[in-house]
């Protein structure tokens, strides 16, 4: 059986019931995480190393397009992931010129994240998801 590392997944959304249930999302798909409530949260938390983030776009203060830009500031090679509630159409509009990778709209599957991140894993040279679910 090949050796898997644990990936590290930064979770950043305002809504702590998303976080709840997102949280327990990668939990089943065998991720470890933190939960940030903001992106000013999410910036003193992402010193502690992490192999993605998954914002939520639309948050008070700093919203998920303005992180992601200061994430890739310091992290350049970090993928980051947007999940958001509105029309898809606006987010992957403005997707080509940003530094997200990929967007998952709410409500999303565990299949559906699963498949997002293994996809954005596969990107980033050594990086396995641990599960197969």
């Amino acid at each position: 059986m090949p050796y898997h590392q644990k990936l590290h997944v930064l979770l950043v959304d305002d809504d702590k019931i998303i976080q709840k249930m997102v949280g327990g999302m990668l939990v089943a798909l065998g991720y470890d995480f933190m939960a940030a409530k903001g992106g000013r949260e999410a910036l003193d938390l992402f010193k502690a190393g992490f192999d993605l983030v998954l914002t939520d776009i639309n948050m008070h203060g700093m919203d998920g397009w303005q992180l992601s830009l200061h994430l890739k500031d310091i992290k350049p090679n970090i993928p980051i992931v947007a999940i958001a509630g509105e029309n898809p159409n606006n987010i992957l509009a403005k997707l080509q010129d940003s530094p997200i990778s990929q967007a998952l709209f709410k409500p999303f599957s565990i299949v559906l994240l699963k498949n997002t991140l293994k996809q954005v894993f596969k990107q980033k040279e050594g990086l396995v998801p641990t599960s197969d679910i």
